[in-house]
C-alpha cells in the first residue's frame, strides 16, 4: 500500500466585486415574466430535489470521500452523474480536458441559475448601475497571514512525510516478521491516514480563513439588509477552517507518536495550528453556534 499523493495548493480565485447594499443604487427593474417558474433549469437532469438538503455544501470540507451525507448533498449527485457521463463516453473524468470542459459548463448553468433568479426578482440584468467599489482584502489580518504561512510549511512537511512512508512501504515485509503483521499494518494504515489529513486540510485552512474574513469585513460595511447573511458566511466558514485545525492538529500528534524523530518538523506546525485555533475563538466569537445545513444538529 503506498500512501497518497500530497495536495497541492489550491489558487483561490478573488472574489467578486460587489457594491454594499448601502451604497448601491438600486438596479433597473424589468417588469416581472408572466412564465411560471420551471421546476428546474433547463441544464439540469430530472431528480427529485426534496431527497437532498438545500446548501449542505456550503459549510463542509470537500472531503466526499469521507462524508456520511453525500446522499444528501446535490453538488455531489451531480458531480458522480458527470463522471458516470464521462466514462460511459469512454472519456476519463479526471483528464484535463475534461475537466476544462466541465468547469465551462459549470459556468453556463451558474449564469443561467442567475438569470433566472434575477427575472424572478424583476432586476434586468443587462442594465444593472455601474459602481466604484473594492472587494474586501484580509491579507493584512494575522490570522490570515498565520494560514498563508502555514500552508507553506505543511506543504513541505506533506512531501517529506510522503517520501518516508514510501519507504517505509519498502520494510513493511521485513519488520511485520519481526513485530508480527497486524501490528505493522495497523500502525502503517494509522500514519497513512494521518498523512491524508495533514495533506487534505493544510490547503482548505487558508481557503476558509480567506472568506471566514473576507465575508466578515463585508458584514461591516453592508446595510442591514446583507449584514446578517455576509456574518453568517463568515462564521460557517470559521468552523469549517476550525475544525479543520482540530483534525490536523490531531493528526500531527498521531505522526509525532509515530516517529519523535520528526519533533522539528512537528512541534512548529502544532504551534501554528494553535495560534490559528485561537485567533478563530476570538476573531469569531458565536462561531460554534452556527448550524450548518445538515451538518451540525439543531
Amino acid at each position: 500500500m503506498s500512501p497518497s499523493r500530497p495536495s497541492r495548493a489550491a489558487k483561490r480565485p478573488k472574489p467578486a466585486k460587489r457594491a454594499p447594499a448601502s451604497r448601491r443604487p438600486g438596479p433597473k427593474r424589468a417588469a416581472p415574466s408572466a412564465k411560471p417558474r420551471r421546476a428546474r433549469r433547463r441544464s439540469e437532469p430530472e431528480v427529485d430535489l426534496s431527497r437532498f438538503i438545500p446548501g449542505i455544501h456550503n459549510y463542509c470540507d470537500r472531503w466526499c470521500e469521507r462524508c456520511p451525507m453525500t446522499h444528501k448533498c446535490y453538488v455531489f449527485w451531480l458531480e458522480k452523474g458527470r463522471e458516470a457521463q464521462h466514462r460511459a463516453a469512454g472519456r476519463d473524468p479526471s483528464d484535463w480536458d475534461v475537466v476544462v470542459q466541465d468547469v465551462r459548463s459549470q459556468f453556463r448553468q451558474a449564469i443561467e441559475m442567475l438569470r433566472e433568479a434575477a427575472e424572478a426578482h424583476g432586476i434586468d440584468l443587462d442594465h444593472l448601475p455601474q459602481g466604484d467599489y473594492t472587494s474586501a482584502d484580509p491579507s493584512a489580518h494575522p490570522l490570515h497571514q498565520g494560514a498563508e504561512a502555514y500552508l507553506e510549511t505543511a506543504h513541505a512537511f506533506v512531501q517529506d512525510l510522503h517520501r518516508r512512508l514510501a519507504g517505509e512501504h519498502a520494510s513493511l515485509e521485513q519488520r511485520a516478521m519481526v513485530l508480527g503483521p497486524e501490528r505493522v499494518a495497523g500502525e502503517y494504515r494509522d500514519i497513512l491516514d494521518a498523512h491524508e489529513v495533514i495533506s487534505w486540510y493544510h490547503t482548505l485552512i487558508p481557503a476558509k480563513v480567506h472568506r471566514a474574513l473576507s465575508s466578515r469585513m463585508e458584514a461591516e460595511r453592508e446595510g442591514d439588509g446583507g449584514r446578517e447573511h455576509r456574518m453568517g458566511d463568515a462564521l460557517g466558514s470559521a468552523k469549517v477552517a476550525y475544525e479543520s485545525v482540530v483534525r490536523s492538529m490531531a493528526a500531527l500528534r498521531r505522526v509525532y507518536d509515530w516517529d519523535q524523530g520528526l519533533e522539528d518538523q512537528v512541534i512548529p506546525l502544532l504551534a501554528d495550528l494553535d495560534r490559528m485555533r485561537r485567533q478563530i475563538e476570538e476573531t469569531f466569537p458565536g462561531f460554534q453556534e452556527f448550524k450548518r445545513p445538515g451538518l451540525d444538529p439543531e
